[in-house]
């Protein structure tokens, strides 16, 4: 506005001055003598024609094309906290690896927690990024075994009354590499190819707190090899993948954008995972409420002689701070 304005201002001081210029250059004629004077034949001088406008002037009229600029700048560092109402949970499961009959198999009951979910933006130029996220996912939960259990090194009873409660933790950090349209230019519609690496870890915990740990007189009961007997328990398993994915993003206006993303890897007999999410974005200066969807599936090794896996969940909402 305040280029159109100068440019405005510029083109009226310039007709101004040519106006100015010309009537200088045509004086008016001095007053005829009182005398007659002989009628002349020579024709009326023609008034000198308007200047044109000049373009300037009519281009203010028309709307400033810098108004019509995306307020999302991928170049922008950025940092986000999210809520994820997570449902689903984890189950423990015998591996290829065990070298006991006794079953595992426990799905671990879960009562709806808040994930907290963050979220580190690093602009790499040419609207690539570098994000990094981590998110921690909790459940409790109790349960009756149905039939006799080994559940990491402990065993337990059918019938027995359990509380349960397990913790899955990710750390992500992934390549966002805009792969179409090159270059972007204007464009608001792109494709990004996710180059990424993640560290997952799940701690399950299982405890029988209605199981006597000590006899009619009060002393500690012990195992046969003379060690307290405990029932309470729990065992963890983490893995490194790296993964790959896709990407779309569709810039609606100035302050709404659309994102989807999946990606994932898994080796046969081994270790897998994928995640997903979808999300509206609205913006308002340097602030962006999202709201979406997202799902993540992991599968600790079957090689080992028990492993995890499961699948989270569920709606997010979150904030996310644009630092310029």
């Amino acid at each position: 506005m305040v280029s159109l304005f100068r440019t405005g201002l510029l083109s009226v001081c310039l007709l101004v001055s040519a106006h100015f210029l010309l009537g200088q250059q045509n004086p008016a004629p001095p007053a005829a003598p009182a005398q007659s004077a002989p009628t002349s034949t020579a024709p009326a001088a023609q008034p000198a024609p308007s200047p044109a406008p000049a373009p300037a002037a009519q281009a203010a009229a028309a709307p400033a094309s810098s108004s019509e600029a995306p307020e999302f700048n991928p170049n922008t560092p950025a940092i986000g906290l999210f809520s994820w109402f997570s449902l689903g949970g984890t189950s423990l499961q015998k591996g290829h690896g065990a070298l006991y009959d006794a079953v595992t198999n426990l799905p671990f009951p879960n009562k709806i927690k808040l994930t907290p979910d963050a979220m580190l933006t690093i602009p790499l130029g040419h609207d690539h990024q570098l994000r990094v996220s981590y998110f921690d996912a909790k459940g409790t939960g109790n349960v009756t075994a149905s039939q006799d259990l080994f559940l990491f090194s402990t065993s337990y009873n059918a019938g027995d009354f359990l509380n349960t409660a397990y913790q899955v933790q990710n750390f992500k950090m992934s390549l966002d590499y805009v792969t179409w349209p090159f270059p972007v230019k204007n464009s608001n519609f792109r494709l990004k190819t996710l180059w990424q690496v993640q560290y997952t870890q799940i701690t399950g915990h299982t405890d029988a707190p209605f199981k006597p740990t000590v006899d009619s007189d009060g002393n500690p009961l012990v195992d046969s090899n003379g060690n307290p007997v405990i029932y309470s328990d729990q065992g963890s398993r983490w893995f490194i993948y790296p993964t790959l994915g896709l990407g779309v993003e569709d810039r609606l206006s100035r302050h709404v954008r659309l994102e989807a993303e999946a990606s994932g890897f898994a080796i046969p007999h081994h270790a897998a995972i994928w995640d997903a999410h979808a999300l509206a974005a609205f913006r308002a200066g340097h602030i962006e409420f999202q709201i979406g969807a997202k799902g993540f599936h992991y599968k600790t090794s079957t090689k080992q002689d028990q492993y995890f896996h499961g699948t989270l969940r569920g709606a997010f909402v979150g904030l996310q701070y644009y630092f310029e």
